[in-house]
């Protein structure tokens, strides 16, 4: 079983717990701790794409999709990046991505599928905010299947300029905040430093 959390269900006037059934078989994923250390960087989990075409033969895409995802994303310093074989266990199933976060100790997930027709190709990556249970980004990639690099480093880089711009904005509004209190601006200066 999956443990969804609690839910408002309509018709009911509390909320409930809610469960995922599972084939039966070993866990989908093995517990980790979630006090992940991550140094104070945010943190990412860039799940492997699920197939939607009928042709089984492209799935591989979707880990080599996410394989390049979390290569472009690492080269980030200021980010913590969850390794591919962290997120392996998520291919092929569909997740909350608050149950993704609470398992891996991230605070982003980037999930998203694909589709092949004929010689086409077409991309669908979705970057979300765990806690807050919100999208802050997705958007669509199309192109020739023979050009399957140039969509993977098309959507990396618009993945991780998404999420740097969305940091950059959490950054400005804790910069924004104006103190009275001078020790609390002396230690605000004193971390600034160490970013």
């Amino acid at each position: 079983l999956e443990d969804l959390g609690e839910r408002w269900l309509k018709g009911m006037e509390r909320s409930v717990r809610a469960f995922r059934a599972w084939p039966p078989g070993p866990p989908p994923v093995p517990p980790l701790d979630r006090r992940r250390v991550t140094g104070g960087r945010p943190s990412i989990a860039a799940l492997p794409f699920r197939n939607l075409s009928t042709d089984p033969a492209h799935g591989f895409l979707g880990d080599l999709l996410a394989e390049d995802l979390i290569g472009a994303l690492s080269r980030q310093t200021d980010l913590f990046v969850i390794s591919r074989l962290s997120t392996t266990p998520f291919r092929d199933r569909l997740y909350e991505p608050r149950n993704v976060a609470e398992l891996l100790g991230v605070r982003y997930v980037l999930s998203g599928t694909m589709q092949a027709s004929g010689t086409r190709l077409r991309l669908m990556a979705e970057l979300t905010e765990a806690d807050a249970g919100r999208v802050i980004w997705a958007d669509r990639f199309e192109g020739s299947l023979a050009d399957v690099f140039d969509l993977q480093d098309s959507c990396a880089r618009d993945v991780a300029a998404e999420l740097d711009s969305a940091l950059a904005g959490n950054r400005a509004r804790l910069v924004d905040k104006a103190t009275d209190n001078p020790e609390a601006y002396a230690k605000f200066i004193e971390a600034q430093q160490l970013v």
